[in-house]
C-alpha cells in the first residue's frame, strides 16, 4: 500500500479530504501525538470505499408482456426541494429488453422511447409506468445497489369512431401564445388522450404552433395528458365529453404548469370525416398492394395507420407528401381493416377489405 494522504488535525477531531479516486478503497489510520512529541501507537486499520457508481438491472416490456427490445433508455436526476437537476445521457436498447447499467449515484427516474415503426402503438413512457414525470417512480441509488426495474412501455389502444378533435396547446401567463422554450423557439410537446380506463386512445404530437387533431374518436368521456419542457402536467383536471357521431370539438388547451384545463369552443357537426375527397385509395378488396393517391395537400409528413376492426395496431408508416404511395399488404391476414391518413392539414379515414 502507499501512503495516499498524510494529516494533522492540529487541536481539531475532525479532517477533510478532498479529490480521492472514484470506485476506490482506502485504508486509514489514527495515532495520537502530545506536545512533545511522543506518540502513541496506530489505532486499528480501518477502511472506506468511494463508491460512486451504482448497477441497475433494467428490463422492458409493452403491457402485454411483450419485450421490447429497440428503443432508447433516458436518465433523469433529481436535485434538491424535489427540483429535476438534470438529463443524463440516453442509453440504446438493440436487439435485448434487458441492460445492467452503471450510474452515478443519486435519486433517478428513466424514460424508455421505443422505436416506433417496430414497435408501434407503443408510446413514451416513465418509471411506474405513467406517462409524465411528475407522475414517475423514483430509484434512491444512495440506498439501492443493485437496484431492479421493470418498465411497462403505455400501448395505445386505438378507437374506431367517427368524431375529430382539433386542439391547440398554450401555456398560461404568456398573452396566450404557444408553448415555447426559454430560447421563444416554438417546441413539440406530446399530447394523450385518455379514457375512463386510463387508457390512451389517442395522442398526437404538437406542431410548432401548438395544434394537435385527435381522430376516428368515439363517443365517451375523455381527460388530456400533456409532457411540456421536462416539467409535465398533471393529469387533465377536466373532462371532454363526445356524446354524438360525425362531429368535430375544437378545444383550447392551457397548461399553468402544473395541471391543465380544457375550453370547449364548440362542436361541429360534419359529414364524415373530413378531406375524403382529397384522397382517393384502390383497390378494394385488396390482395397484395394497397395504392393511397393524395390530391391538393400541403402536408409535408403524412401519418398512415392500418387499424383491425378490433382497435389494434397492424402498421404505422410515416412518409412525406408524395402523390401517390404504396403500401404493401401481402403479409396481411384477410379480414376488414381500417386505414387512417393525418397530415398538417387534413384527416382521413375509410375501410377496405384484404383479400
Amino acid at each position: 500500500r502507499m501512503i495516499s494522504r498524510p494529516g494533522n488535525t492540529d487541536q481539531t477531531c475532525s479532517w477533510k479530504i478532498s479529490g480521492l479516486d472514484e470506485n476506490t478503497t482506502y485504508y486509514w489510520s489514527v495515532q495520537a501525538v502530545d506536545p512533545s512529541f511522543a506518540a502513541s501507537a496506530f489505532a486499528p486499520e480501518q477502511t472506506f470505499s468511494n463508491n460512486t457508481t451504482a448497477t441497475v438491472d433494467v428490463t422492458i416490456y409493452d403491457m402485454f408482456e411483450t419485450p421490447i427490445t429497440l428503443g432508447a433508455l433516458i436518465v433523469y436526476y433529481r436535485g434538491e426541494d424535489n427540483i429535476l437537476a438534470f438529463q443524463d445521457t440516453s442509453i440504446l436498447f438493440i436487439e435485448t429488453n434487458h441492460k445492467s447499467i452503471n450510474l452515478r449515484k443519486g435519486i433517478i427516474t428513466f424514460l424508455f422511447m421505443t422505436n416506433r415503426e417496430l414497435f408501434p402503438g407503443r408510446k413514451l413512457t416513465y418509471l411506474g409506468n405513467v406517462l409524465t414525470l411528475n407522475e414517475a417512480s423514483w430509484i434512491d441509488l444512495n440506498e439501492e445497489d443493485p437496484a431492479y426495474v421493470t418498465i411497462h412501455v403505455r400501448n395505445e389502444l386505438h378507437q374506431v369512431g367517427t368524431n375529430l378533435i382539433r386542439g391547440v396547446l398554450r401555456i398560461s401567463g404568456s398573452s396566450g401564445s404557444v408553448l415555447k422554450s426559454s430560447d421563444e423557439t416554438p417546441d413539440n410537446y406530446w399530447v394523450y388522450l385518455i379514457d375512463e380506463n386510463n387508457d390512451i386512445v389517442n395522442s398526437d404530437l404538437t406542431a410548432d404552433d401548438g395544434s394537435f387533431v385527435f381522430d376516428s374518436v368515439a363517443q365517451g368521456r375523455y381527460t388530456l395528458i400533456a409532457d411540456v419542457d421536462m416539467v409535465p402536467m398533471a393529469a387533465g383536471n377536466d373532462s371532454i365529453i363526445v356524446s354524438g357521431n360525425n362531429e368535430e370539438y375544437n378545444i383550447e388547451v392551457v397548461s399553468d404548469g402544473n395541471s391543465i384545463t380544457v375550453t370547449l369552443n364548440g362542436a361541429t357537426r360534419v359529414n364524415d370525416i373530413p378531406d375524403n375527397d382529397r384522397i382517393t385509395t384502390y383497390p378494394n378488396p385488396v390482395k397484395d398492394n394497397l395504392y393511397l393517391k393524395l390530391n391538393d395537400t400541403n402536408s409535408s409528413r403524412i401519418i398512415i395507420t392500418i387499424i383491425s376492426a378490433d382497435g389494434a395496431l397492424i402498421k404505422e408508416i410515416s412518409t412525406d407528401g408524395n402523390e401517390l404511395l404504396t403500401i404493401p399488404l401481402s403479409d396481411l391476414r384477410k379480414g376488414i381493416y381500417i386505414l387512417k391518413v393525418k397530415g398538417e392539414d387534413m384527416v382521413y379515414q375509410t375501410k377496405f377489405i384484404k383479400q
